[in-house]
């Protein structure tokens, strides 16, 4: 003997909710009823934008963590962070110098102008 099932079968409608189909009618799909193929090409392309939309976000997210991952990592690297403080103190010292040097040029010019007066 053959089991009935009293229940008819679901597939979901454009909205995604549950849509009951009667086997008598000859709806579902492959059957005349109220399936469209093209609606649900129609369907699946709108699927594949939104997955290729999705997938493009996922990217420029992916890359911009990258990149900050990248930007932590070298802001705490202990070898840069030394070449970073020789840098300051060479250019400290540098500035030092420079200062040392111009007022050694200012006594000598404003020497050189008691001297003639």
């Amino acid at each position: 003997m053959e089991e009935t099932n009293t229940e008819p079968p679901y597939f979901c409608n454009k909205d995604s909710q549950p849509e009951r189909v009667n086997r008598n009618s000859g709806g579902g799909i492959g059957a005349a009823g109220d399936y469209s193929h093209n609606e649900e090409i129609t369907r699946i392309e709108e699927i594949g934008r939104m997955l290729k939309s999705t997938q493009q976000r996922l990217n420029e997210a992916s890359m911009k963590a990258h990149l900050l991952n990248v930007d932590v990592v070298t802001l705490f690297d202990p070898i840069k962070s030394d070449q970073m403080r020789t840098r300051v103190e060479e250019c400290r010292q540098c500035v030092e110098r420079m200062k040392e040097k111009d007022r050694q040029v200012e006594e000598q010019f404003l020497s050189k102008e008691d001297i003639k007066e």
